[in-house]
């Protein structure tokens, strides 16, 4: 299960961002937490005051950010293998 949190941010307080935005994820094996950002009082308060987050733009198709992520692997990968063979074709 995941939550979002804010908890204090074990930063110097010369930093001025006494917290940490966190993904806080639970279960049997323990708890994680992800580091979004850092915060300052200001910025933590207004989080809380804005209450939970919510898809600003609609709920993203999942299958289609997946398969476009894949498509940008093949093509770095694709473009990689170019370099590589065109580095090598005179040996």
């Amino acid at each position: 299960m995941s939550t979002l949190c804010i908890k204090p941010s074990g930063l110097p307080e010369v930093k001025n961002k006494p917290w940490s935005l966190v993904i806080r994820t639970h279960d049997l094996a323990g708890t994680e937490y992800d580091i979004l950002c850092y915060l300052t009082d200001d910025a933590a308060q207004a989080v809380i005051e804005a209450g939970a987050p919510y898809w600003l733009f609609g709920k993203p198709d999942w299958d289609d950010r997946h398969r476009l992520r894949e498509l940008e692997r093949a093509r770095v990968l694709k473009e990689t293998a170019r370099l590589i063979e065109e580095k090598h074709k005179d040996e």
